[in-house]
């Protein structure tokens, strides 16, 4: 038995490893590695997802702000979306809650209807867009476009609508039943929830703007 623990030694001191050794270093080699590769894969995916959730968030506020900016000065806020005579592609929903229409004067004075430019903000599929037209101190039309995506991947659902209008006294308008009484609106919350993927998680942008135009005394 000694004869043989000695003969196993001498081979090893001359030959190296054993087989049972390699095959034990090899697994635990494996196991770190696998281990290494799945740390490094998570590292990977939480880093994409941030970066993806920065991109998404700075598009939605740059959105949001546009949108916010020019709807404070709706002088005032017009019929709802969806005109007949609208013959743009895709058509623009109807109801107050995903879409509105008004224009901003650029007149200081205020007593004059031009220069102007006419503002179409709404929700459309999946997509934010903006139609706009901009009229010259004659109010003659000039540069103008359709339909331009301010922000893709936008899901908000018939419970989360992109508008929310407010009456003088704080009440929530009900753009159902009385969307006429949105033209007194004194405030209104856009809401837009949008994910940067199918099935990713989805992120909420919130902001306030106040109506400084749309009720005149």
């Amino acid at each position: 038995m000694n004869a043989l623990a000695r003969r196993l030694r001498q081979g090893r001191d001359q030959a190296g490893f054993t087989v049972l050794e390699v095959a034990v270093t090899t697994l635990i080699l494996g196991i770190v590695l696998g281990i290494a590769y799945g740390f490094l894969v998570q590292t990977q995916s939480v880093e994409s997802r941030s970066t993806n959730d920065a991109q998404l968030e700075k598009l939605a506020q740059i959105a949001e702000r546009t949108l916010s900016e020019d709807v404070r000065g709706a002088d005032p806020i017009s019929a709802a979306c969806g005109s007949t005579t609208d013959a743009a592609s895709p058509a623009l929903p109807t109801s107050y809650s995903s879409c509105v229409s008004f224009s901003v004067v650029r007149n200081t004075s205020g007593l004059v209807g031009c220069p102007k430019s006419a503002f179409v903000y709404a929700l459309v599929g999946t997509n934010l867009v903006e139609d706009r037209t901009d009229y010259d101190s004659s109010c003659v039309a000039g540069a103008s476009f359709t339909r331009r995506v301010l922000l893709s991947s936008v899901v908000n659902t018939p419970s989360q609508p992109l508008f929310t209008w407010y009456a003088s006294d704080g009440s929530t308008i009900d753009v159902v039943n009385s969307p006429s009484a949105v033209a007194g609106a004194s405030a209104v919350k856009v809401s837009v929830y949008a994910t940067y993927q199918s099935n990713g998680p989805v992120l909420r942008f919130t902001n306030y703007a106040a109506l400084r135009n749309n009720v005149r005394q």
